[in-house]
Formats: C-alpha cells, structure tokens, sequence
C-alpha cells in the first residue's frame, strides 16, 4: 500500500488596506498587487483587494524580488506611467505578516481612481487657395488703386478614410494667470505666432470657407495685372515657397481666440482664458504623453477609448485637452500628413476633432461610380483629376477607345466648372495649372481579363477631341510611378509600382 502525500496548505494571511488621509465621502479606488519584472514593469497580477483587504501569500517573497500597488486593471499594458507603491518582497512580506496592514501614503492613491475616456474626431484632407496677398507687407496688399484690402481664401475638403490616428494626451495644472497692465505674455504671443499680430489694426476672424473646388489660378479680380511688377513677382514667390507638408497650418480656432485675446480689457483677460481648455498649454506647466492610436473608418470618423488616471494632488485647476496626429501609408512607408501637436490644435474629451489636412499626398475616400457596376462591362475610369472629380471637366461623353468623336468641342472644352445657363462670370471655366495627379477606378472585372498595368499616352487633339490628323499617341517612356490601395491585416497600405 503507498501511503498518499497530503500537500500542505498555501501560507496564506489578509491585511488590511488602509488609505492615508482618506476623508469621509471620498471614493476609494480598486487596487491590485503585482509582480514586477525587472525592468520595472508589471509582469502578472497576484492579488485583488476586496472591501479593503487583500489575500497574500507568504511564498511571494520567494516568487519575485519587487512587488508593487496599482490601479486593478484588466490588461497590464493599460499600467504604464503608472505610479506604483513599489516594495521589496523579501521585506515587505514578513513586515506585512507581522503587521497585518498595508498603508498607503496620500499622495498615491487618489492616482488610481482611474476613470474610462473616450475621443472622437473626423479627418479630411483640405485644398487651400489662399487670396493672392497672403504672407505679403501692409504695402503689397494694396492695389494700385484704392484702399488696402485682404482677400478670403478658398476651402474645399474631402474625408480621409484610409489612416492611423495617434492620440496625445496634455494635462495642463496650474493657478490662473494673473493679469497685469501691461501684459507682457500678450507680446509673447506675438513673437511665437506671428499670425495673430499682422500688420493690420482689425485682424479679424478667419473667414468662412467658400464651397465647391477652385482649381487653376486665383479667378479673383484682383489678380497680378492689378499690382505693379514688384509686388506680383513677390506673390508669385510667396505662393511658390509655401510647403503645406513642412508648415503645419495654425488652428482657427486658436488664431481667432488669440486675435480677440488682444483686443479685450485686461479684466476679461483671464475669465477668457479659462473658458478655453484649448488655449491653457500656452501659459500653463503642462504633461503631454501618447496614450495610444485607432485606424480611421471608412466614413472618415475615428474613436478611441482609454483609462486614465486621477488628477495629482495640490492643483485645483487642471484640464485635460487632446491633439491628434495622422498617418498614411504612401509608397510603402508611413508618412505624416497631419501634426496637431505642432498647429496647437487642442480638443477636449467632449469635442469632435474636427481634423483638415493640407499634406498635397494625403489619400482621400474614393467616391462611388457614377454608373450602374450591374449593367456596365468592365472599365477604367478616370475618376478624380488632382482633388476634383472628373465629371467637372468641360468634355462630351467618349465615343471612341482613342478619342472622344462627339462632334466640334465647346469653345471652353478641356476647362472644369462650367458656368451654369445664363451665368456670365464667377468661378467657372477655370484651366488646369501645375502637376496634378490622375486617379483611376478600375472595375474588378478588369483582372478577370488578364489587365495588370495601364499605361496613358499623349497625342495633340483636333477639334472633335480625337488624335490629329498625322499625329501617333505617344506612351509616356519615362518611369511612372502607380499607387494602389490594398489592406495589409486591416490597415491600408498604398503600394507603388514603377512602369517603364
């Protein structure tokens, strides 16, 4: 007969948890004990304090050297930054044994009622036409005749569905400013956002966008005829050495705020400011960290949710605003077509980020096909040219594989816009200007046929849209370069390929 080992009972004790300084009234928060790796990071969770208690085992100090108390969280990755009560095993568990309590200094744990955050936003990419005297002198603003003038830009936006958002957090404490006359900060804001202290008296609100998209040259009436060579030649150069991808623009909202911010009385001053969580990094000592990043939806949205930590003792007025930056995977590598840490672009929790993107390669939606896909063989349609659609083009519908063959042109064919009936003058018939790119929707069906590669040539037209007599398309020889959007575990990647 073998005689049956009886295993030994776990040298298990309870302690009480016991929160420093904690107030009646005071919620307390749900606490864990973990087992530290040795960099310093939770490895495992080994206990749960329930109704201020907590369940050890004497052979822990055996199992890890640091031991540490948190946050309970289900998904130890949610810890970092935390800040632990760290405790050597070897000591703090006969200590704890002995002394059947664990106590918890104040500055701790109101650190760990953490709370669920959610944000939201929307991102579209944005093309800008500013006036003509934008970024120029006081003096170059004024035509040769009459008084000085600004111009409003134009804004026409499409949503980005294909992306990665990154999420940053900034946490701004400190006690409100307090407002002297004169204000030396407001001179500082001159010098760091030249934006807002222009040359002019009456800087004004940006205005609203104007809809619909304006490509080609600025069709205001105020255009380079109306200035003196000098001045043209600067606009031209001003226009030309703009990079929106280098230079982020500035929030609106924050250029407008800053705007009114000098204007008012110095005892509005600060009732202003803390109205507006947006502007608080600019006067405040403030944390930014990145709590994480979500792939944008299809409709251009995204959401993203978190824990987050409770509010540090000793600062009474503490906000917390979010900035967002955004990827896209163009040409086989990430590119970043969106900074609002750089524009100062702040939301709080309960806005939606309304995110514009002015990169010139940011990756809009595509639109649905203008045609029935039930009916129609398989195609390749030009479908956008740079950011505007191509069912702008002034053109008669194709009739020809190599030319349109519709009869005699309009004498405003190959323009965009055209001027609805009866319209004489204003944004429309408007020519093509600089580099644009050509995006094509390629049925599916086109794989089926063998298709793998298109190839564009170029040939001079007659004034029925088809090749010119004596004239041979040409294939453009030189190599191009082919973007497609294919999806890579779920994220978007835009792949290249280079035809000769």
């Amino acid at each position: 007969m073998v005689a049956k080992k009886t295993r030994s009972p776990r040298r298990s004790f309870t302690v009480d948890l016991l929160l420093h300084k904690m107030r009646p009234g005071e919620e307390a928060p749900d606490v864990a004990l973990y087992r530290l790796s040795p960099d310093g990071k939770a490895a495992e969770k080994l206990a749960v304090a329930k109704q201020g208690t907590l369940e050890l085992h004497a052979d822990w100090q055996d199992k890890a050297v640091n031991l540490a108390l948190g946050p309970n969280v289900d998904k130890l990755a949610e810890l970092r930054g935390v800040q632990f009560l760290q405790v050597r095993a070897a000591q703090a568990i006969p200590e704890w044994k002995k002394t059947k309590v664990i106590e918890v200094p104040r500055h701790l744990w109101p650190l760990w009622l953490w709370e669920r955050v959610c944000v939201a936003g929307e991102v579209e990419h944005c093309i800008r036409w500013p006036s003509l005297f934008d970024g120029l002198s006081d003096i170059s603003r004024r035509p040769v005749i009459g008084p000085p003038i600004r111009l409003p830009g134009f804004k026409h936006c499409h949503p980005i569905c294909d992306g990665i958002v990154e999420i940053y957090e900034r946490v701004c404490c400190c006690h409100p400013p307090i407002i002297i006359d004169p204000f030396p900060w407001l001179e500082d804001l001159c010098k760091r956002f030249p934006e807002i202290c222009g040359p002019f008296p009456e800087p004004g609100p940006f205005p609203d966008p104007f809809p619909g998209p304006f490509p080609g040259p600025d069709p205001t009436p105020f255009g380079p005829e109306y200035l003196d060579p000098q001045t043209a030649r600067r606009a031209k150069l001003a226009a030309a050495t703009i990079d929106p991808a280098a230079q982020p623009q500035l929030s609106r909202r924050l250029v407008n705020d800053l705007r009114a911010l000098r204007q008012l009385p110095h005892k509005e001053i600060q009732p202003f400011l803390l109205a507006r969580p947006h502007l608080h990094h600019l006067w405040c000592h403030c944390s930014l960290r990145k709590v994480g990043e979500t792939t944008i939806h299809p409709d251009g949205s995204f959401d993203f949710c978190y824990w987050r930590s409770g509010t540090p003792l000793g600062h009474h007025h503490c906000t917390t605003t979010y900035a967002y930056k955004v990827k896209q995977w163009i040409a086989n590598q990430w590119v970043e077509i969106y900074d609002g840490v750089a524009a100062h672009d702040y939301f709080t929790a309960d806005e939606l980020a309304e995110i514009e993107s002015y990169h010139p390669d940011a990756i809009e939606c595509g639109d649905p096909p203008p045609l029935d896909l039930e009916h129609d063989k398989p195609f390749v349609l030009l479908e956008r040219i740079g950011g505007t659609q191509s069912h702008l083009l002034v053109s008669p519908l194709q009739q020809a594989e190599s030319g349109i063959d519709a009869g005699p042109l309009a004498v405003n064919g190959g323009l965009v816009n055209p001027a609805p009936p009866g319209v004489v003058s204003g944004l429309y018939d408007q020519p093509w200007g600089k580099t644009l790119g050509l995006r094509l929707l390629v049925e599916e069906g086109m794989k089926a046929l063998g298709a793998y590669y298109y190839r564009i040539s170029v040939v001079a037209a007659d004034n029925n849209g088809n090749p010119a007599a004596g004239n041979v398309p040409l294939p453009l020889s030189t190599p191009r370069s082919w973007a497609r959007i294919e999806y890579v575990g779920g994220l978007p990647a835009i792949v290249a390929d280079t035809l000769g």
